[in-house]
Formats: C-alpha cells, structure tokens, sequence
C-alpha cells in the first residue's frame, strides 16, 4: 500500500474498512455513510438520526426484550 489512504476503525462489523474510490468529496462522503453504522443494533436516540436524517432504506424488528423466543 503505498500513497495516501482514508481508512476507518470500527467497534463493530469488521473492525477496519478501506477506502478503495477516487478523492472526491462525493465518493469519500458515500464511504462515509456506508460505513458509520454496525450491520445490526438496538434503535437508540444517536443511531435514529443517522438513519432518519439519510435516504437509505432500513429494516426495523420490534421485540420484547422480556421474551427471549
């Protein structure tokens, strides 16, 4: 690996992620974005406005965390 390089280190999914585009600010924002979040997590007040503020699609299940089935 030579040159510049925008990597990220995550606490979750795979632990770093590679940006591999062009330096743009469009194709480093889109990396961004689709690397912020983990693949699955609890709903919380920080992740809902990640997700309600972007356009992407998201699948949402709702269970009692009381009932373990």
């Amino acid at each position: 690996m030579n040159g510049n390089q925008i990597v990220i280190f995550r606490k979750f999914d795979e632990p770093k992620v590679v940006f591999n585009g062009n330096f743009n600010t469009k194709d480093i924002t889109a990396f961004i974005q689709a690397n912020i979040l983990p693949t699955v997590f609890d709903l919380t007040e920080e992740y809902s406005e990640i997700i309600f503020s972007g356009k992407k699609n998201a699948l949402f299940l709702f269970r009692d965390e009381k009932n373990a089935d």
